[in-house]
């Protein structure tokens, strides 16, 4: 019945764009790149069950519950395969925690990054949940201006996901948080409780520089976490 549901869901949507929240200037929506399915990201205060409507709910009705935003234990940097000489990241464990400690990345003109990906999680949704969404919540900032997301993923194995984004720069005066994805988005897929369970279960980012950058650009990130929201008890058809 989800996939259904969701087949549904998107398209009365058409593009199933959605936009993406923070702390700092909200974005403007962005279509998605090259049509390989792409997407912003969407405001949700996924970090609590709450709201004024009594909870947030899945298309079935039942009552979503959300893990709190949670940081990885491993941070690699992952070399794009869609372009040559993509550029790495340096630090990549300042990504694993909010602790002044930054993962970074610096651009000169025509450059993109590879991928700064962290996984192992850790989460152990029970079996007999429903998964419903995926959230990715990203602290970074760019202290001379001149970058933006390229893509923003989360990695299933052995499932290709949609890959979000938010047009225009990263904040360079603080380090905005931005969350992409929603307490009802899947990223795409058909997704269980095993898939984020996982150790292999990560989530992705690259940046690239904004073409009216002057000089070199730095990305920071200080930390990439992740939130999960499912139904504990499923509402059977």
């Amino acid at each position: 019945m989800r996939v259904a549901i969701l087949a549904a869901l998107a398209l009365s949507a058409s593009a199933a764009l959605v936009f993406a929240c923070g702390e700092d200037t909200p974005a403007t929506p962005a279509e998605p790149d090259g049509g390989s399915g792409g997407e912003a990201g969407s405001p949700d205060d996924a970090s609590s069950d709450e709201d004024a409507g009594g909870g947030n709910r899945a298309p079935t009705g039942c009552l979503l519950k959300t893990t709190d935003y949670t940081i990885g234990a491993k941070a690699d940097n992952v070399a794009r395969t869609d372009i040559a000489n993509s550029v790495d990241w340096s630090d990549v464990d300042g990504a694993l925690s909010e602790d002044g400690q930054f993962a970074t990345v610096t651009l000169d003109e025509g450059q993109e990054s590879s991928e700064l990906r962290v996984s192992g999680f850790g989460f152990t949704i029970p079996d007999t949940a429903e998964t419903w969404g995926i959230e990715v919540e990203l602290k970074r900032r760019a202290p001379d201006g001149g970058v933006e997301d390229h893509q923003i993923h989360v990695e299933v194995e052995g499932k290709p996901t949609r890959f979000k984004f938010v047009k225009g720069p990263w904040p360079t005066s603080i380090v905005g948080t931005h969350a992409y994805g929603q307490a009802v988005d899947t990223w795409g897929i058909n997704l269980f409780p095993a898939d984020v369970n996982k150790e292999s279960f990560a989530a992705k980012v690259s940046v690239k520089r904004a073409a009216d950058a002057v000089g070199p650009v730095t990305a920071i990130v200080d930390s990439l976490k992740v939130a999960v929201h499912f139904c504990p008890d499923p509402i059977k058809p």
